[in-house]
């Protein structure tokens, strides 16, 4: 039993001989683990490289076309419609016979006035021949007067009800309506058609309160009129200056010119008016921001020493942006490499292995 123990003994004596040994050669077991230990795989992430660029901040504006001029036509005089020489969509004269209505009761009381006015007169001067010879009173001679007047004057009602059985167009323009047609009955007051001039074009925009200041009368604004896939110059002309109380928006009035008559009254628009201009701002992406807690914040690329790359922690402030890209007025400058994807899993100091780097145009 002792040789045994003493055999064991020195088996031990001896492993820890050659542990010592390979501590001698390799260093201390520490060392040893962390060089053999595996390292945490990198992250992949796609990068942008900043570029410094101009930006113009704009809001929208949403409006729709309306005519230059738009003019209801109605008949004073109620009757038969015997005449309507025009049709939708066709130009128009100033002047134009558009209707005219069945006369002929205002004809025909004419005439009988005609005749009553006649016999006035030849009253009238009879008594006034008798009024010589001391034969009729002044008071026949006031009613015969009197009766005289009457029938002028219901003369001239008469034609002037006459005249307006003839409907003209007061403006050279197009017919957009054509509400009643030869044949039709015209009552006073209601509304026959319509004449508009669209040759220019006028779009009436409401904008509110917080936006007003930006827009200021004879500037130039470019107009989209989504229909019709173009875009036009228009110029303001008109700026309210009373609000409408229910939305707090003020009414504007762009005019365009429409010359080939392209653009049709009641078109939607759209216009992105200025509200300032950036020189050298930094514009990225705005899924590269992280919230924070009390910050936003964004992930650059960093390389270390020994040439990792580790993503970096940046907070960062930011000012107004347009569509997907947003005005960074802190925290990042040109040429930082920002994390785009595969940001949101990452913390300060994660190893990163970039897949895809663009650069900012």
């Amino acid at each position: 039993m002792r040789i045994r123990y003493a055999m064991i003994g020195g088996a031990i004596l001896l492993a820890l001989g050659a542990a010592g040994c390979q501590n001698e050669a390799s260093g201390s077991p520490t060392s040893r683990e962390a060089k053999s230990a595996p390292l945490v795989a990198p992250v992949p992430v796609a990068t942008l490289v900043i570029k410094s660029t101009r930006f113009v901040d704009t809001f929208e504006v949403i409006g729709r076309t309306e005519p230059l001029e738009s003019v209801r036509i109605s008949a004073d005089t109620p009757g038969m419609v015997v005449a309507a020489p025009f049709s939708e969509g066709q130009t128009i004269k100033r002047g134009a016979l558009l209707y005219r209505v069945d006369g002929r009761i205002d004809a025909a009381r004419i005439e009988l006035l005609k005749s009553q006015i006649a016999t006035s007169k030849r009253e009238l001067a009879r008594l006034e021949r008798l009024q010589k010879d001391g034969l009729a009173t002044p008071q026949q001679l006031d009613q015969a007067e009197s009766t005289l007047e009457t029938a002028q004057l219901n003369l001239r009602q008469a034609e002037l009800g006459l005249s307006k059985t003839t409907v003209t167009s007061p403006i050279s323009g197009y017919v957009a309506k054509k509400n009643v047609d030869q044949g039709e009955y015209a009552s006073p007051g209601a509304a026959l058609a319509e004449i508009v001039v669209y040759d220019t074009i006028v779009v009436q925009a409401q904008v509110p309160e917080s936006q007003i200041q930006h827009i200021r009368r004879d500037e130039t604004l470019t107009i989209e009129i989504p229909a019709l896939g173009r875009s036009f110059e228009g110029s303001v002309k008109r700026v309210g200056i009373l609000a409408h109380s229910p939305s707090f928006t003020y009414p504007v009035e762009i005019h365009i010119a429409n010359e080939d008559l392209s653009i049709l009254p009641g078109m939607r628009t759209r216009m992105f008016v200025t509200r300032k201009e950036f020189n050298d701002v930094i514009m990225v992406p705005r899924e590269a921001i992280l919230e924070g807690f009390s910050s936003r914040e964004a992930m650059v690329v960093s390389n270390t020493d020994e040439g990792i790359r580790r993503a970096e922690l940046r907070k960062v402030e930011l000012g107004p942006g347009s569509g997907a890209l947003v005005l960074v007025s802190e925290g990042l400058v040109e040429g930082d490499q920002l994390i785009t994807r595969g940001h949101r899993g990452l913390v300060a100091g994660s190893r990163i292995e970039v897949v895809q780097e663009l650069q900012q145009n």
